[in-house]
């Protein structure tokens, strides 16, 4: 469960981190690319707040409930994926 938690924020700094590198910019500097920013722009403060903890509480609630946390792990990567598709213009 603890992975599932971490996996989020690990995701988001695994991927900018490499944007930055192939952008030719330092990997730690900084910029508004987070998840965070994304969603803030699109849906503002409450909605962004909401969208975050529901990617980081379901997909724990569920492998607690169920087991099967691969499986959690996959959609929470869909999910992110699909957000940073679909938002990040």
């Amino acid at each position: 469960e603890i992975f599932l938690m971490m996996l989020l924020p690990g995701l988001d700094l695994l991927r900018l981190l490499f944007v930055r590198i192939l952008k030719n910019r330092h990997p730690f500097s900084a910029d508004r690319n987070h998840i965070h920013h994304i969603l803030l722009r699109k849906f503002g403060y409450i909605k962004t707040l909401l969208i975050i903890s529901a990617l980081i509480i379901v997909p724990n609630y569920l492998s607690i409930l169920y087991g099967y946390t691969e499986y959690f792990i996959i959609l929470t990567l869909f999910i992110y994926s699909y957000i940073i598709l679909k938002f990040n213009k």
